[in-house]
């Protein structure tokens, strides 16, 4: 509950969709875990 609500304070405040806020955490966490990226072709560069 608390991090909605904190997310709902963020993106009022901010003016940031949750897709976009969420997206940018998705793309930091990846990157932290060694995630690799997609290619043009849609599939995981492994």
């Amino acid at each position: 509950m608390s991090t909605s609500r904190r997310l709902g304070w963020f993106t009022q405040e901010y003016g940031y969709s949750v897709t976009n806020v969420v997206d940018v955490a998705l793309q930091e966490f990846f990157a932290r875990n060694g995630v690799p990226d997609v290619d043009s072709n849609g599939e995981v560069a492994e």
